[in-house]
């Protein structure tokens, strides 16, 4: 996914999103607002296995508002 994509897509702190990881997998949770510009990564907390996570934004497949 590209970082012009994601920017359009002006997400908030607390916004239930959806994404798809390098391997397809489909995952659902909150946007945390922890963008950070120089490496192209947000964190994230993931619904399913309960988790914070840092995710690479070129590595998705798909991300949107769920």
């Amino acid at each position: 996914m590209s970082l012009y994509v994601f920017n359009e897509l002006k997400l908030k702190a607390g916004e239930l999103i959806y994404i798809m990881n390098e391997k397809g997998e489909g995952i659902s949770g909150i946007y945390e607002n922890e963008y950070n510009s120089s490496n192209g990564t947000f964190r994230f907390s993931n619904h399913s296995n309960g988790q914070t996570e840092m995710i690479e934004i070129d590595k998705l497949q798909l991300l949107k508002r769920y």
